[in-house]
C-alpha cells in the first residue's frame, strides 16, 4: 500500500472516531432525556391524571411502577458502560498525533533512508582499483571491501524491516480506531432508535419499553467486551512486535567508523 494510502486510511479512521465520539455523547444524552420524560408521563398517570388503564387492568399501577424502577436501574447500569466507550474513543483519537509520527517515521525509513543506505554498497563496489595490487595487501583490501558491502546490505535490509515494523504497528492502530468508530456508530443508532421509541411510547406501555432498554443494556455490555478484546489484541501485537526488535540494528564494521 502506498504511503499516501496508509496515511489516508489512518486519518479517515481518526476522523471517524472523533465524529463518533461526539455522536455517542449526544445520542446518549438524548436517550436519557427521552427516558426521563417517559417516566414523568407515567408518574403523572399513576398520580391520577388518567384512570382508565387501572380500571381495565387491576395490576396496571404495580406494573408501571416496577417498570419505572427498572428503567432507573437500567440507566444506572448503562451509564458507566457508555463512559467506557467514550473513554476508549477519546483515548484512541487523542493518540492520533504520535501514531501519525510513527507512520511518518516508517515512510521516511522506507522511502528515503533505505535508498540512501542501499546506495552505499554500490559506491563501495565501484570504489578502488586493486588491479595493480598483489599478495596480502590485495586480499586484505578485498576482504575489507566485502565486509563493508555486507554491512551496507545488512543495514539496508534492517532499515527496510524497521519500516515494515513501524508500519505494522501503525496498521494495528488504524484497525483498532476503525473498529471503535464502527462500534460507536452502531451504539449511536441504537441510542437514537431507543430515544425515538421512548418518545412514541405511551405511559401505559412503559413495561414494554423497559424490555427494550434491557436489551440495549445487554448490547452495550457486549460492546464493552469487544472493546476490551480489541485493546488486548492491540497490546499483544505491540508486545510481540517489540520483541521482534530486541536484537537492534547490526553494528557497522569498525573500519567504516569515521574518527
Amino acid at each position: 500500500m502506498r504511503a499516501t494510502a496508509v496515511l489516508g486510511a489512518f486519518r479517515e479512521a481518526t476522523d471517524l472516531a472523533e465524529e463518533t465520539l461526539t455522536k455517542v455523547r449526544d445520542a446518549w444524552a438524548r436517550l436519557v432525556d427521552a427516558v426521563r420524560e417517559l417516566t414523568r408521563r407515567a408518574q403523572r398517570l399513576l398520580a391520577g391524571g388518567d384512570r382508565w388503564p387501572m380500571m381495565v387492568v387491576p395490576s396496571f399501577p404495580e406494573e408501571v411502577r416496577a417498570a419505572i424502577d427498572a428503567l432507573e436501574l437500567l440507566l444506572a447500569r448503562i451509564r458507566p458502560q457508555v463512559d467506557v466507550v467514550i473513554e476508549a474513543l477519546t483515548g484512541a483519537a487523542g493518540r492520533a498525533v504520535p501514531v501519525l509520527t510513527l507512520f511518518d517515521t516508517a515512510i521516511t525509513y522506507g522511502q528515503d533512508i533505505v535508498h540512501q543506505v542501499a546506495g552505499v554498497a554500490a559506491d563501495l563496489v565501484a570504489g578502488g582499483d586493486p588491479d595493480g595490487w598483489h599478495g596480502p595487501a590485495r586480499r586484505a583490501y578485498e576482504t575489507r571491501v566485502r565486509e563493508q558491502i555486507d554491512a551496507a546490505e545488512t543495514v539496508a535490509a534492517e532499515v527496510e524491516a524497521t519500516a515494515r515494523w513501524l508500519g505494522g504497528i501503525g496498521a494495528s492502530n488504524t484497525a483498532y480506531l476503525t473498529n471503535l468508530g464502527h462500534l460507536g456508530a452502531e451504539l449511536v443508532a441504537r441510542f437514537v432508535t431507543a430515544a425515538v421509541e421512548a418518545g412514541e411510547t405511551t405511559a401505559a406501555d412503559v413495561p414494554r419499553f423497559a424490555l427494550t432498554v434491557a436489551r440495549l443494556a445487554d448490547a452495550i455490555d457486549a460492546a464493552v467486551g469487544r472493546i476490551a478484546g480489541w485493546a488486548q489484541d492491540l497490546h499483544n501485537q505491540f508486545v510481540a512486535r517489540a520483541a521482534e526488535r530486541d536484537d537492534g540494528i547490526p553494528r557497522w564494521p569498525a573500519a567504516a567508523t569515521v574518527a
